[in-house]
């Protein structure tokens, strides 16, 4: 009987940690797309400037844009790793 009850407390905490981590990643995909939204907004903010600046500016300002998405790329391939290694030990 107490086998039994284990089993099933244990089958719910697996249960609540994969809806948090399901959580966790449906928030991701929220920010990210905020993310887009808002890099998106400085793409023609940048081409708004571009009028007013000269080639060199715009041309030095699109790479440190690129720069800062891939740092942010890079967080988010942490992070979904990071997901990935927590299901793993938790199955």
């Amino acid at each position: 009987m107490r086998v039994r009850e284990s089993m099933r407390e244990s089958a719910r905490e697996r249960v609540c940690v994969r809806e948090s981590a399901q959580e966790s990643a449906r928030e991701s995909v929220q920010e990210r797309v905020r993310k887009r939204e808002s890099a998106q907004e400085r793409v023609h903010e940048f081409a708004r400037e571009r009028v007013r600046k000269s080639p060199r500016e715009c041309v030095r300002e699109c790479a440190r844009e690129r720069v800062r998405e891939s740092e942010s790329a890079r967080e988010r391939e942490c992070m979904v790793e990071r997901v990935r290694e927590s299901d793993s030990a938790q199955e």
